[in-house]
């Protein structure tokens, strides 16, 4: 398996969501996941913890066997320069995927470090990792961003395993302008 590709296709298609989405990817130093285990439990880093709603199981790579899709948070928040040159609090996130293995356990397939957003790039401050779905084996991932009661946007991405590597499958972005109460989807 090549597990740097794999790591890199992951990273860029969700940095390639995010930065269509115009927000600002932090660069900060992640840890690294550990790359087998028993639960979900043995791959959270020290000092991190799951974030909540962070996880859901199905099966990813079509072998019958339900596999793992996580959040994990920092426990710590840390200052981060913003291109206006203010500092941003931020609590970075990575997103594992875990393989589970026909004799029990689990691999990790891939972990992400870009483009998974924490509260500093939701409406208001809340979570704008709004689900994490798997459908017909298809990893889906839900954001949204702005503000709730004026503009704001929603965006779900699909990655899909194939052949070995993950795949950005598509995904569905739509805007809600307040001032016209107009929805504009962008498939």
């Amino acid at each position: 398996m090549k597990m740097k590709n794999i790591k890199r296709i992951v990273a860029l298609s969700l940095t390639s969501t995010i930065l269509l989405l115009s927000h600002t990817v932090y660069a900060v130093d992640l840890p690294t996941i550990k790359s087998e285990g028993q639960t979900l439990d043995d791959f959270i880093p020290s000092d991190w913890s799951l974030m909540p709603n962070g996880s859901i199981k199905g099966d990813l790579n079509n072998d019958g066997l339900d596999d793992i899709a996580a959040i994990f948070e920092s426990n710590k928040t840390i200052m981060v320069d913003q291109p206006d040159g203010n500092k941003a609090p931020i609590k970075p996130r990575t997103l594992a995927i875990l393989l589970a293995q026909k004799e029990g356990g689990y691999k990790l397939s891939s972990q992400v470090n870009h483009g998974v957003l924490d509260v500093a790039g939701g409406p208001v401050m809340e979570n704008p990792i709004t689900f994490l779905k798997i459908r017909r084996g298809a990893l889906h991932v839900g954001y949204t961003g702005g503000d709730v009661d004026k503009n704001h946007w929603e965006i779900v991405a699909r990655f899909r395993y194939k052949n070995g590597d993950w795949y950005m499958m598509g995904y569905n972005k739509s805007n809600y302008v307040a001032a016209t109460s107009q929805v504009i989807k962008n498939d």
